[in-house]
């Protein structure tokens, strides 16, 4: 028997089957989706330290001021065990009351809106000390997801049994 022969035997691909195989499909799209929200979600944009309170973008119109207060290539490589420009990022040079240069840890940071709008690194700051956070919330993520597979599965497994009989 041919393959044309049994199909018409057992009928088209009808209604029942497309809304069967559209259900298959949708169970096998969801969870790759929630697992690359994360991806986007906490997307680390381009940041800079916020220099005042009334400076909030990062486009280039305080770029001079900027550039003076970030610390100099050479202190970042002899004092920092980072990368220069996450020195850079991370750090701004101050000058104290008697005119002496001081380096400090930014607070506050100021990100740029050209690819996201607002993301989780942003909201939560895990940006320069804090990215390991970035690590553990990802984590944390998996950890959830993993228990809720085993505990659901069970439950499934257990109630669906019940409601077969």
């Amino acid at each position: 028997m041919k393959f044309d022969d049994f199909l018409h035997t057992v009928n088209d691909f009808g209604r029942y089957q497309k809304l069967r195989y559209f259900c298959i499909c949708l169970t096998y799209m969801l969870p790759p989706i929630m697992v690359y929200t994360w991806s986007f979600a906490a997307a680390t944009p381009s940041f800079r330290c916020k220099l005042s309170d009334n400076d909030v973008t990062y486009s280039g119109q305080l770029l001079t001021s900027y550039n003076r207060s970030q610390p100099d290539e050479a202190y970042c490589k002899a004092h920092m065990k980072i990368s220069v420009k996450e020195c850079q990022r991370c750090y701004m040079k101050t000058t104290s009351n008697d005119g002496s240069a001081q380096i400090q840890t930014c607070n506050e940071y100021v990100f740029d809106r050209k690819y996201h709008q607002y993301t989780l690194v942003e909201e939560w700051s895990m940006v320069c000390d804090r990215t390991v956070f970035r690590s553990a919330v990802q984590n944390l993520f998996f950890v959830g997801y993993m228990v809720g597979s085993i505990f659901f599965g069970i439950m499934a497994d257990k109630y669906v049994f019940l409601l077969s009989n």
